[in-house]
């Protein structure tokens, strides 16, 4: 099969990309106070369901081009990789949001379930864009700054190294 790695990758990708709808799906409306992805306060989660295709389709057409460009292979692989990684926790960070702080309130508290979950939807009502956007940041930039140093790396890499594909 051509591009066995590169499929294996995509289809992990999408199912994330599925996953990470469904758990944030999970939180309800918790959704409208926290969902920290800046391309929501723009146009929601369709908006953003609409990116991920664009993207993912632009990565498929560009590796799968006729002309391949090993660079451009190169960071299509590792991007997806980091958006994997990231999804991963992301994943279980809105599944912490949708189960685990909940129960943690109950318990807490010695209330129900319900009640707990009263209680986070209120605290969530105050969250700020800019404790959003500081919850974007402190998750992102650990998988930014490696991203830096492997395009680097990658570019000192081509100056010696002819890469050509046959």
């Amino acid at each position: 099969m051509k591009n066995k790695g590169f499929i294996i990758l995509f289809a992990v990708n999408i199912l994330l990309v599925i996953a990470d709808f469904v758990s944030t799906l999970l939180n309800g409306d918790l959704v409208q106070y926290l969902e920290s992805n800046p391309l929501y306060k723009y146009g929601g989660l369709l908006l953003i369901f609409i990116v991920n295709i664009l993207l993912y389709g632009f990565f498929y057409i560009v590796y799968n081009s006729k002309r391949p460009n090993i660079t451009s292979r190169f960071f299509i692989i590792f991007a997806m990789s980091m958006f994997m990684v990231l999804r991963i926790f992301t994943i279980y960070a809105n599944l912490h949001v949708a189960y685990g702080v909940p129960q943690e309130i109950a318990e807490h508290n010695n209330i129900s379930i319900e009640q707990a979950k009263q209680i986070q939807l209120a605290h969530a009502m105050t969250t700020t864009d800019e404790q959003r956007w500081n919850y974007t940041q402190q998750i992102v930039m650990p998988y930014i700054i490696p991203y830096i140093f492997v395009i680097i790396a990658w570019y000192i890499f081509k100056i010696d190294h002819n890469i050509e594909v046959k």
